[in-house]
């Protein structure tokens, strides 16, 4: 009975000096440490993952199908003997000899330029903006137009998307020089969408100092 006592006196005074040296630490103390650990370490990794080095994360986006509109239009090819560009059409030989500057690539895009821009100033109303690009034959044709709509009070057409451009045609006479190119235009008339196909015609003087090209006939496209 005195051995069994002095095994628990001894144990006791084991426990109390290993609380004393911090060898002994309450449970609920080291689940508390752990789980402050455990926070620290995901916090630091959802910072890192949140991140991507040298570049803004990526946007996601869901794929579209292939005839979506919203699409952008593939690219024009930059090969001048594409028809697009009209290098082969008839007439342009005769062009490029009157005019040897004449780039066909160049030119296409002037005129595409031009188509909207004559469009937007005929549907405003805008005169001044409208006679630069134009021949006076033309202006005239244009401004029939333009006082009928006003009189009537008939919508102007917009142009919503042009669809096509390429040169069709070229011809030399005398002091100038004509290039023709047909037009595919998505047009918005009122309630409806139309189709609008013509041949816009564009002419200047061979080698004149003034570089513009003057539209100088519309004709609607067979």
């Amino acid at each position: 009975m005195h051995q069994t006592q002095t095994y628990e006196c001894a144990d006791a005074s084991d426990r109390r000096g290993a609380q004393a040296n911090g060898l002994i630490m309450n449970p609920w103390i080291e689940i508390g440490i752990l789980a402050v650990a455990a926070i620290f370490i995901l916090s630091r990794l959802f910072s890192v993952l949140g991140k991507q080095v040298g570049a803004e994360p990526p946007v996601l986006r869901e794929p579209r199908p292939a005839n979506d509109p919203a699409l952008p239009e593939p690219e024009e090819s930059h090969d001048e003997r594409s028809p697009v560009f009209g290098l082969d059409a008839p007439g342009i030989e005769a062009v490029r000899a009157a005019e040897p500057d004449f780039e066909p690539r160049t030119f296409l895009q002037g005129a595409k330029a031009a188509h909207g821009l004559i469009i937007g100033a005929y549907a405003a109303g805008d005169r001044n903006k409208l006679r630069p690009f134009v021949t006076e034959e033309v202006f005239a044709t244009f401004e029939a137009g333009i006082v009928h709509r006003e009189q009537t009070g008939k919508a102007a057409p917009e142009l919503l998307r042009l669809q096509r451009a390429e040169i069709v045609e070229g011809e030399q006479e005398g002091r100038y020089v004509r290039v023709s190119v047909a037009f595919d235009a998505e047009l918005g008339d009122e309630d409806r969408l139309r189709t609008s196909k013509e041949i816009w015609t564009f002419e200047r003087i061979a080698q004149d100092r003034d570089p513009n090209w003057r539209l100088s006939g519309v004709a609607v496209a067979s």
